[in-house]
């Protein structure tokens, strides 16, 4: 949907961004299907999504997320920590303030990791209580001990039917 949006638009993620800057802050359902259609509604909320929407700052989430998975994809190739840090906590930031899928003990956890010297934080998951994820040197790891464990990558969950 947000591409197809983007598209249709012919509009970069940055002009997205600021687009959504003059959308407004709050629209009941009725209000998105006069202003998006009403097939669009249907296929994009559930049929108990009744209420008032955060139109502005949801939207606003979205394509600056998707804006800084491109930037982080480029820092990741010219190997920039920092930059891949910065973009870890600004994504934190919009998952907690605008998306509000945070809560206030990830938001904690993320704000320790920075004051311990972590690159950057943020949520993982699909939030609401889940888990946070941190970029540190190897090296010379900040002291993180009371706030989070290490883990090596893995292959991740595996699923047995018994």
């Amino acid at each position: 949907m947000q591409a197809y949006l983007q598209e249709s638009l012919g509009k970069s993620l940055e002009e997205m961004v600021e687009l959504c800057e003059s959308l407004p802050e709050e629209a009941s359902r009725e209000q998105l299907e006069e202003l998006l259609g009403k097939a669009v509604v249907l296929e994009s909320l559930s049929a108990n999504t009744q209420h008032s929407k955060f139109l502005r700052s949801r939207a606003r989430h979205v394509y600056s997320e998707a804006s800084r998975v491109d930037r982080f994809e480029d820092a990741c190739r010219c190997g920039e920590l920092g930059e891949m840090g910065r973009l870890m906590f600004e994504s934190h930031r919009s998952c907690s303030e605008d998306y509000e899928c945070s809560c206030d003990s990830l938001d904690e956890v993320v704000e320790e990791c920075r004051k311990a010297g972590a690159f950057g934080a943020r949520l993982t998951g699909a939030g609401w209580g889940g888990c946070a994820v941190a970029l540190v040197d190897s090296f010379r790891p900040p002291n993180l001990d009371k706030v989070l464990f290490c883990s090596e990558p893995s292959a991740g969950i595996s699923l047995a039917f018994l």
